[in-house]
């Protein structure tokens, strides 16, 4: 109760020290673009661009406007997905990615080799003195945010999702966040489909094995139960009650029956299904082609999408993974993303300075900015009628 209720004021805190600018926010959109609330919970954003551009006087078009919102965003996509640095993804944490931006993206036009080594260690370093608040934060924040789900739904025990490092590789150009997050969340059925494609005999017969057991015990501590209801509470083993070993069981049959295919799927066809996940993610290397079948593709993605429990436990090693790579790994790398930012920034009228990857009207394009146009179109046209970027 003390850590909820430390952790409470803490976002208390947070949101009064942001009324400010919501408040801001709240006036610039109820008096200057005549948009309410209510209006605002269905309106698209395409509606709000528009209306922007037409009550403000701005001579820009939506993306232009994207563009000055994801500035930083699409500097750090491009950072990624052209290599430039390189992170295991399970050292890629939310840790990890919370000191790259605040050490890369602020103050990115004065950035210089110099400056952003003593920011690398020196953010190193702080972490090194916070990392049992960082620690204790992770674990607090981790229950507050899944011990309801986990009581109600103990199957999601077993469920993955997409880890960081995924989701920076995933991510278009220009691609505001809640775009972002319904494409990719339409992958993640798919994705587990994938996954159970490569289904272990052995360990679903054990599986198996382990429900039938864990549905007789629960069957017979039903049985106590219609016979004498105290049972269960009064009836004590190991200092326990039946009930509690009740909880526990059904939580292990749950678990179990994951890794169990339903009969109706139980159907090979890792290419196709995997065809449907980089439908929606965007995501496919040029050494998967026609190998989604094999365990090696499997293993290169199963990483990128992993069980939420394993996530955690990243998370929690990164306070220690974290401090040693910026310190020592990251520092090398400076010269490398200065000089990538410095040649692929271009200054655009009324915009500023943007990333050349986000710039839609550049002749050169490659296949993440092919499908970064695409997808901006495609979120954007509703309500225009046509195409935004040719």
């Amino acid at each position: 109760m003390i850590f909820a209720s430390i952790f409470t004021v803490c976002k208390l805190i947070s949101h009064i020290s942001n009324y400010k600018n919501l408040l801001y926010i709240h006036n610039f959109y109820n008096n200057i673009l005549k948009i309410t609330i209510k209006d605002l919970k269905i309106a698209p954003w395409s509606h709000i661009i528009n209306e922007i551009v037409k009550k403000t006087n701005i001579t820009l078009n939506i993306n232009d406007i994207t563009n000055i919102i994801l500035r930083n965003e699409n500097f750090y996509i491009a950072l990624f997905n052209n290599d430039i640095i390189t992170i295991k993804p399970q050292y890629y944490t939310n840790q990890m990615e919370l000191n790259l931006k605040y050490i890369i993206l602020t103050d990115l036009e004065n950035l210089t080799t110099s400056k952003l080594k003593r920011k690398f260690i020196l953010y190193g370093m702080f972490n090194i003195l916070l990392s049992i608040f960082i620690f204790i934060y992770l674990l607090i924040y981790f229950f507050v945010s899944n011990i309801e789900d986990l009581n109600s739904r103990s199957e999601r025990i077993g469920s993955r999702r997409y880890s960081p490092i995924a989701k920076i590789k995933f991510r278009n150009y220009n691609e505001l966040k809640h775009f972002f997050e319904k494409r990719t969340n339409k992958s993640i059925k798919y994705a587990n489909e994938y996954n159970k494609q490569f289904h272990s005999p052995v360990m679903e017969i054990i599986c198996k094995f382990i429900c039938l057991l864990c549905g007789s015990f629960i069957c017979f501590f039903l049985i106590l139960s219609v016979l004498d209801e105290s049972i269960l509470l009064y009836v004590r083993m190991f200092d326990r009650s039946l009930l509690f070993y009740m909880g526990i069981i059904g939580t292990i049959s749950s678990f179990a029956k994951g890794y169990i295919r339903n009969p109706e799927k139980n159907i090979y066809n890792p290419n196709n299904i995997m065809e449907k996940v980089i439908e929606y993610t965007h995501y496919s290397p040029d050494e998967w082609k026609d190998k989604y079948h094999t365990n090696k593709v499997r293993k290169e993605f199963m990483e990128m999408f992993p069980y939420i429990i394993v996530l955690f436990l990243y998370d929690l090693i990164s306070v220690i993974t974290t401090p040693l790579i910026l310190i020592f790994i990251l520092p090398q790398y400076s010269s490398d993303i200065v000089n990538f930012i410095k040649i692929n920034t271009i200054e655009k009228e009324n915009v500023g300075n943007i990333c050349t990857f986000a710039d839609f009207d550049l002749l050169t394009k490659d296949k993440k900015m092919e499908n970064s146009i695409s997808i901006f179109n495609e979120n954007h046209s509703i309500d225009l009628g046509n195409s935004l970027v040719e």
